[in-house]
Formats: structure tokens, sequence, C-alpha cells
């Protein structure tokens, strides 16, 4: 059996230059996770106005 641990390893923020569809603001990143099975990142954005998007 396997098991899975998630660990918060860095703090950070970070404006980015994608814009949110909504409001056009610029968008922040506020979270990268790890797939630790294919090793991709998967980045998640969010805006002052609540939008938030998943960039794999």
């Amino acid at each position: 059996m396997e098991l899975f641990e998630a660990a918060k390893v860095a703090e950070f923020h970070s404006a980015s230059e994608r814009r949110c569809r909504f409001c056009n603001q610029h968008l922040e990143l506020v979270r990268t996770i790890v797939d630790t099975a294919s090793g991709e990142l998967i980045h998640m954005f969010e805006c002052e106005c609540g939008e938030r998007v998943w960039d794999d």
C-alpha cells in the first residue's frame, strides 16, 4: 500500500502576465502542485474578483 503526504514546502506571491477573463486584472499565482505520477506541474491562478484558473 502506498501512502501519500502533502507538505507545504514554500510560500510565495507572484503576479503573472495572465489576465482575468472577467475583469481583465492580472492573475496571481497562488499554488503549484506536482503530480507525482507524471511529474507534471499544475499551476493555480487567482484574481481579486475571485476567479480561479488551473493551468497544467
